[in-house]
């Protein structure tokens, strides 16, 4: 449950960074590896790993509000 929740994090943040803060790819994975302290290739194979995750993500196409309510611990 833990590494599920962790993920589903890691796909918010993943999310935040490419869509609300515009960033590219590489500059996302190089925070996510400070973030999660986990390699640029486990990141790469969770995110792949939880695709049908991320497009839910995508469609739902959530605020900042959104992710301020569900990770309130964590500066977004």
């Amino acid at each position: 449950m833990l590494v599920s929740n962790r993920n589903e994090c890691m796909l918010a943040r993943y999310y935040y960074y490419g869509n609300l803060k515009n960033k590219n790819y590489c500059e996302t994975l190089r925070l996510l590896v400070a973030e999660f302290y986990l390699s640029p290739t486990t990141i790469a194979n969770v995110i792949m790993g939880n695709s049908e995750g991320l497009q839910a993500l995508k469609q739902k196409d959530p605020t900042l509000l959104y992710f301020v309510h569900r990770w309130p611990h964590i500066k977004w």
